[in-house]
């Protein structure tokens, strides 16, 4: 998406328009993704990129990618609900931890709304379906995520909005060797993608509180462990 932004033309801002309608039927809530104009201010930035599907002229999924040296952020990952079921979801994951992969990455990390603690969507709709925060569970399940076992709450992302601390992070390692993170590593990763997100509003405030959690945390080696989901289900009680 950001190469066809640069080119400047009316088409690309038009397929653009066109992306953010779809996307933001998927992420309604402005509490949890960019306005409009917060996203072209993203796609402005090199870290950031917004990987599109099209088939048959018509956009029926996406995903936008944040690429911290390290570790990259994957995050708002959908597609359309008429296309569900054809694995679009899965091909576009592969594709990014290939891509962060072979720019050096050695982990990929994801948000992840905790269904257990979403008061608006964590329930079971009036027609015996799941929620989509437990359908989204169970997605990040099958792609193998790992629960990064620690406090994590997104800040507000502008002035109007509030901070989100019902969510979870899980993480995708791309090396075999990667089975825990250091505290230092686990904030520089909050640091790195909160100013991001943000647009570089002072976060050390936010940064400070999840230290001050982390003192807190059942930290048994004193480095922050990677779980299954299974077994982040099984701490959890509907």
């Amino acid at each position: 998406m950001r190469t066809q932004l640069e080119r400047d033309t009316p088409r690309a801002l038009e397929f653009f328009e066109q992306y953010y309608e779809r996307f933001i039927v998927a992420f309604p809530s402005l509490d949890t993704r960019s306005t409009f104009e917060e996203c072209l201010r993203d796609l402005r930035d090199r870290r950031f990129n917004i990987i599109v599907v099209v088939r048959q002229d018509q956009i029926v999924g996406g995903v936008h990618v944040w690429e911290f040296g390290q570790f990259g952020l994957e995050e708002h990952i959908w597609t359309d609900p008429a296309m569900r079921g054809q694995r679009i979801g899965e091909a576009l994951d592969f594709y990014v931890s290939n891509l962060l992969y072979s720019r050096g990455a050695i982990g990929m990390v994801s948000e992840l709304l905790d269904p257990y603690r979403d008061r608006e969507n964590g329930k079971v709709t009036n027609d015996g379906r799941q929620s989509e925060s437990f359908a989204r569970l169970a997605f990040f399940e099958r792609l193998g995520r790992l629960w990064i076992d620690a406090p994590y709450v997104q800040p507000a992302l502008r002035a109007e909005a509030r901070s989100i601390d019902n969510m979870i992070l899980t993480i995708q390692p791309l090396q075999a060797d990667l089975q825990e993170l250091s505290v230092t590593t686990y904030l520089s990763i909050l640091r790195d993608y909160f100013s991001a997100i943000t647009g570089g509003q002072n976060i050390e405030e936010v940064i400070q509180l999840h230290l001050a959690q982390l003192e807190l945390w059942p930290l048994a080696t004193g480095m922050i462990p990677f779980r299954s989901m299974e077994y982040f289900r099984q701490t959890n009680v509907i």
